[in-house]
């Protein structure tokens, strides 16, 4: 992977002319240098990759599930949880998995009453959620989780529209009994 950053000192991948490494910590660090993520060697690991609901009074109340995503590459990874449906809200849905990391996150299945569609057109069948993964590279270093967050946006947006079919993606599958 070739980048180079794009700031006032004439910095390059990974260096500065001081020869120190030049890291970028803040989102507005980021947004200076348009990174774009690249292909990573494999998909993130889901565990469990099947969340099985069920309620007695037909969703009424809410309901909530966990799962574990984990970083398998050797190296840094963005990462990101896309769904089509509206019913559920995820703890994180965007951030930054060093290598070997693991972040455990909840799924938030909302009232029924908040649902767009029945809740007959929701049971009983598979709902989807997809975790996208980018590799980046290793000068990204978010200070937090508010800034991991706001970073894998901004990649995941600027890859879409430079490189759409780098990332790699594997499924967590939910189904309403």
């Amino acid at each position: 992977m070739t980048t180079t950053l794009n700031t006032n000192n004439n910095k390059t991948f990974g260096k500065s002319s001081s020869n120190v490494p030049y890291v970028v910590e803040t989102y507005q660090d980021l947004l200076k240098n348009r990174i774009v993520g690249d292909c990573p060697n494999g998909v993130i690991y889901c565990e469990p990759r099947w969340l099985i609901f069920s309620s007695s009074d037909s969703y009424k109340k809410p309901c909530y599930g966990e799962f574990t995503i984990t970083n398998s590459d050797p190296f840094t990874v963005a990462w990101c949880i896309k769904t089509k449906d509206k019913l559920m809200r995820l703890s994180q849905s965007h951030g930054v998995l060093k290598a070997g990391e693991r972040v455990r996150l909840t799924i938030f299945i909302t009232s029924s009453d908040d649902w767009p569609r029945d809740v007959t057109e929701y049971t009983g069948r598979r709902i989807m959620l997809i975790v996208e993964n980018l590799r980046i590279p290793d000068f990204i270093r978010p200070k937090s989780k508010e800034e991991s967050k706001r970073m894998s946006r901004d990649i995941f947006h600027y890859s879409a529209t430079n490189n759409p079919l780098l990332r790699m993606y594997t499924k967590v599958n939910l189904i309403l009994q």
